[in-house]
């Protein structure tokens, strides 16, 4: 299989099972992506549209989630709509080391109870006892 039909069939596989291999628009996106990015660089983009746009639209069906993920079924729209993959991805890409960085909570140090300091008696002194050591 060459590259341009390794591009196209990350959507067939995915999302678009009625995609035209030999559709003259789509190909010639394709061909024009993979010269100006790379094979590697429209492979990992194509990979990761597909990926973002099933994860977007899992998140928006559970309710997690009202972020718009922009959606492309073939390369043409991919191609079409980078700027807006990319703004989606350096929106997403921000909010992941947000939460990566967060702080976490305060939580109080918890206050012994007269149980707990009996349970720490005991273990001192079978130290102590371990050790031979007086008081």
């Amino acid at each position: 299989m060459n590259q341009t039909n390794e591009i196209i069939n990350i959507f067939y596989e995915s999302i678009n099972p009625d995609i035209n291999y030999q559709n003259v628009t789509t190909r010639q996106a394709t061909n024009e992506m993979i010269k100006r990015y790379t094979y590697q660089g429209t492979f990992k983009m194509a990979t990761r549209v597909v990926k973002a746009q099933k994860a977007s639209n899992a998140r928006i069906a559970n309710g997690e989630d009202n972020d718009f993920c922009p959606t492309a079924i073939t390369p043409y729209e991919m191609r079409a709509k980078l700027p807006k993959f990319k703004a989606y991805f350096d929106k997403i890409d921000g909010e992941k080391k947000k939460k990566a960085h967060k702080m976490p909570e305060w939580k109080p140090p918890k206050i012994p109870t007269e149980a707990d300091r009996e349970e720490g008696r005991k273990k001192l002194e079978a130290l102590r006892l371990k050790f031979n050591i007086n008081k």
